[in-house]
């Protein structure tokens, strides 16, 4: 994943080279903070060109990007944006997973025919990604971290096969 360059990673290019030149006993943490104090100095007008160069790569690196299809939500997903608001408000502070806890118990207590309107709109959603999946092919699958109940699984699984071997003599 490339990333486009900053303004200033475009000044720092610009004027590395001269600075090196002027101050060839500074260290490159040195000579990074003089050109550094540099950007601080400069106008407006003058980052702009910067700022354009800047903006164009991102342009450039972004039309590299393979398009692919966003993934479909659920009618869970869009249930969570719609009373999300509501839950920071009735409960000022409240940590992001709480939040998620509280739509998921407030998702568990409606009825169907509650769930109607937010299975819809994910009805639609599936409608858009599959005609975007048609356009632009499916997203990259990602690779899946192991479970912890598998990790522990496995773990028993070597614990066992060690405790089998423990009194064994080699032969």
């Amino acid at each position: 994943n490339k990333k486009a360059k900053t303004p200033m990673q475009f000044f720092s290019q610009e004027q590395s080279p001269r600075v090196q030149q002027e101050n060839q006993t500074l260290k490159q943490t040195e000579i990074n903070k003089k050109i550094s104090e540099m950007w601080k100095k400069i106008s407006p007008e003058e980052r702009v060109k910067y700022e354009n160069m800047a903006a164009q790569e991102k342009k450039r690196i972004e039309a590299e990007k393979p398009q692919v299809a966003k993934r479909a939500s659920t009618g869970f997903f869009f249930y969570g944006q719609h009373i999300r608001e509501s839950i920071k408000e009735e409960f000022p502070g409240i940590k992001v997973t709480d939040i998620a806890r509280k739509i998921g118990e407030r998702w568990k207590l409606l009825s169907d025919e509650e769930k109607q309107p937010f299975q819809e709109l994910a009805k639609k959603d599936k409608e858009r990604y599959e005609s975007e999946k048609a356009r632009f092919g499916t997203p990259p699958q990602k690779k899946r971290k192991s479970s912890a109940k598998a990790a522990a699984k496995k773990k028993a699984k070597l614990n066992e096969a060690a405790e089998k071997t423990k009194g064994k003599k080699p032969q």
